[in-house]
């Protein structure tokens, strides 16, 4: 909204959508297999990735064959931030317990799988977020609880 009130000036023509760009290879450059036409990837773009196409360098694309593009889409941001969160930044064990805040979100409920048993074995993960989240990955809150594993 802030955007298209103005309050961002940015170049014109202008195409939405700062980063993760889901959909099928239908093109390759110069010493790339062919045999990549068609397949499902997701790349990391400097911007324009609402585009109908987009032009991304094949060391910051993936292969999302089978996913949904939401799901393909999360792959650039949401799981490398999760995963390091977890095994990096709190370096959760066996036998901790922990708490994933904002379990709805992209990157909280991408954290709250990596984080529950059995990766680390034995740990207890339990994760917050209100009371609808509208995410079906994420399990109902019990009712008269604040979290949920």
């Amino acid at each position: 909204m802030l955007l298209r009130r103005g309050h961002f000036p940015v170049p014109r023509p202008f195409v939405a959508g700062l980063e993760e760009a889901p959909g099928s290879v239908v093109g390759v450059g110069p010493g790339f297999d062919e045999a990549l036409y068609g397949r499902e990837v997701t790349a990391l773009t400097g911007g324009g990735a609402f585009a109908e196409v987009v032009i991304a360098p094949a060391a910051r694309t993936l292969d999302a064959e089978g996913l949904d593009p939401c799901a393909a889409a999360a792959l650039r941001r949401a799981t490398p931030t999760a995963y390091d969160l977890i095994h990096t930044v709190t370096r959760v064990r066996p036998g901790d317990r922990f708490l994933v805040y904002a379990a709805a979100g992209g990157v909280g409920s991408v954290a709250a799988q990596f984080a529950a048993p059995p990766e680390p074995a034995g740990s207890s993960a339990w994760s917050a977020r209100s009371a609808w989240s509208g995410t079906p990955n994420v399990p109902p809150t019990p009712p008269g609880s604040a979290a949920t594993r």
